[in-house]
């Protein structure tokens, strides 16, 4: 596209510029139904947590069902995984604007003008203080992390002895184990995205 782009006219370049305004609104409605679907997942905590706050019997033992206390972990991590797509989703969209559809844009405009798409660029000046980089890094992964570590408790000493041996406890421990694993690369990927998404603009397009 850069090598013909002195040889294409005005009306061509319009062409092109209604194709790349098209894709973008359509990949940006597509983007705007991963933000909703973002909320879901905490509301279907929120029912979860209630349901299990109601189970727990403080004066027996155990306290909740071993089966019921590693589903709510299993449920815990599902959820999260939920969430964690749905970000993913979000900054692989926002990820291909900026390296992608951006630069193709600019070969199509004046190179000189005015920039354009840089929403991203103005939430990372807004996040340049430390509570507010703590918060949009950390601030849920800690609260989860917290929760996975008093769930996987809760659940191991629910369980009658011998804990470990049992292989509904290995089961259980199989598929969460799985589920935290999925969790970890998952996060990893998405801070990558992020710093992506963060960074300056590249001076050519850098997509397939």
């Amino acid at each position: 596209m850069a090598d013909n782009d002195n040889q294409l006219t005005d009306g061509e370049k319009d062409n092109y510029l209604r194709v790349y305004l098209a894709e973008f609104e359509a990949l940006s409605t597509r983007l705007t139904y991963w933000l909703t679907l973002q909320y879901v997942p905490y509301t279907i905590a929120a029912v979860a947590l209630g349901y299990f706050v109601q189970s727990w019997k403080p004066s027996e033992y155990p306290h909740v069902a071993p089966s019921l206390a590693w589903a709510g972990l299993f449920i815990l991590q599902l959820l999260m995984w939920g969430v964690l797509q749905s970000t993913h989703e979000v900054f692989t969209y926002v990820v291909y604007f900026k390296e992608c559809l951006k630069p193709k844009m600019r070969e199509v405009v004046s190179e000189s003008g005015p920039s354009f798409l840089d929403f991203e660029s103005f939430v990372a000046k807004l996040r340049q203080a430390w509570f507010l980089r703590f918060e949009s890094r950390f601030g849920l992964m800690l609260v989860v992390a917290a929760g996975i570590i008093g769930a996987s408790w809760v659940a191991l000493q629910n369980t009658p002895p011998p804990r470990l041996c049992q292989r509904s406890t290995i089961g259980w421990g199989i598929a969460n184990g799985y589920a935290l694993f999925i969790l970890v690369f998952k996060s990893r990927d998405i801070g990558r995205l992020q710093k992506r998404a963060e960074a300056a603009d590249p001076p050519a397009p850098i997509c397939p």
